[in-house]
């Protein structure tokens, strides 16, 4: 029985010039089964004693690891399918902190936001005819890119409050966030989630959620208003 691996991954691009550093076994390893499924995005972090850090580049740590376990699930001859779903639009719903302020340093770039519900259901089509996907990439996004000012203007119509997004340097970034105590890594991880918007490696729009599910992709506005009904 060949084995298949199925990635279900956060991230959309990675440049070119990914820094080398092999994955570790178990994040690809089959579990004598016939799908191999990875571990959740944080589980896919390099391990704290091999971290090096990224800055003054701030290199993408989260894109890098799951850039190198890709090429190494390609690598051990599994069949494979990769979803690289950009960032959550339910994410950039609760972003807004007590003042109504999104704080990054994302400059003008736009994000392809996905619903988290969207994604899922690409995942289920995969699993459901896994045949019809063997060995491809699918980018998992919304149906827009948007600017930060663009999803604050939305956030503002939809809540009924204020939100304006404040463009922070990447200095501002990492000492607003000093306010939630973390590993050096995952301040790392939280800043160049904006730097990756700013760099237009998030700026990319596909089809892949009509392809799989047959229904097409859920706006940032109707996740927004998804969660005002429910109360999240």
């Amino acid at each position: 029985l060949r084995t298949r691996g199925l990635l279900y991954r956060h991230e959309t691009r990675f440049p070119a010039d990914a820094e080398p550093a092999r994955p570790r076994d178990r994040h690809t390893r089959a579990f004598g089964s016939e799908w191999s499924i990875s571990k959740p995005v944080q589980a896919l972090q390099a391990p704290r004693r091999r971290y090096r850090p990224v800055r003054p580049r701030l290199k993408p740590r989260v894109a890098y690891t799951h850039f190198h376990t890709e090429e190494h699930i390609k690598a051990s001859g599994m069949t494979y399918t990769f979803l690289r779903d950009n960032f959550y639009a339910d994410f950039f719903v609760a972003l807004p902190d007590e003042e109504g302020r999104i704080l990054g340093p994302a400059g003008d770039g736009r994000v392809g936001v996905v619903a988290r519900e969207g994604a899922g259901r690409v995942a289920a089509g995969v699993l459901t005819d896994p045949a019809r996907y063997e060995n491809q990439t699918l980018d998992v996004t919304g149906p827009e890119a948007l600017t930060l000012d663009e999803i604050a203007a939305i956030l503002t119509r939809v809540q009924g409050r204020p939100v304006t997004y404040v463009r922070e340097t990447i200095e501002e970034a990492y000492e607003s966030r000093k306010k939630w105590p973390a590993a050096q890594w995952q301040y790392d991880s939280w800043v160049s989630t904006y730097t990756s918007i700013a760099r237009g490696e998030m700026d990319v729009v596909s089809t892949t959620v009509r392809d799989v599910t047959g229904r097409d992709p859920l706006t940032f506005e109707e996740v927004a208003r998804a969660a005002l009904v429910s109360g999240r």
